[in-house]
């Protein structure tokens, strides 16, 4: 877990775990396992001998009367990249977030419409907020993770 995380409960069946140290699960086919927690899990790594699929999101995110929920199925690290063009989305007036992570200290950034940058740290989170109508071109010298999470607006 990220070192800003203090501890975590992981809920499977009837059973809770509640721990920060490292933890191994085992699972059968079509298992899961909920992670709930206030907060931002983004650098956690998981690790599994055989196939998985991670799914993440927040619920109840709100502001003023808007009520909004987000969901993105992450990749392996064998699978993140060095080169990334994202568009906003335009499904809410605020703008969409982009979550990057390195798995490797200095790695250097360079997106079109930001100053570059350095992520000094692994598996340190650079956050970015993307405006509605807008793109970017992101450009890494090491692989990275890049999540555009937008916003499903829900009036109250």
């Amino acid at each position: 877990m990220p070192d800003h995380v203090e501890d975590i409960t992981m809920c499977r069946d009837k059973a809770f775990i509640r721990t920060k140290e490292t933890t191994q699960l085992s699972m059968d086919a079509l298992d899961s396992i909920q992670i709930e927690t206030t907060y931002d899990l983004t650098g956690t790594h998981i690790y599994s001998d055989k196939p998985i699929t991670v799914i993440v999101g927040s619920r109840n995110v709100t502001n003023g009367d808007v009520i909004a929920h987000t969901v993105e199925q992450l990749v392996p690290s064998s699978h993140w990249g060095t080169e990334f063009v994202l568009k906003n989305l335009g499904t809410s007036g605020y703008g969409d977030i982009i979550k990057m992570v390195s798995s490797w200290p200095n790695t250097a950034v360079e997106m079109n419409g930001y100053k570059s940058f350095e992520m000094t740290t692994a598996r340190i989170t650079t956050v970015k907020r993307l405006d509605q109508g807008y793109w970017t071109y992101i450009k890494a010298s090491n692989p990275i993770q890049v999540i555009l999470t937008f916003l499903f607006v829900l009036r109250n």
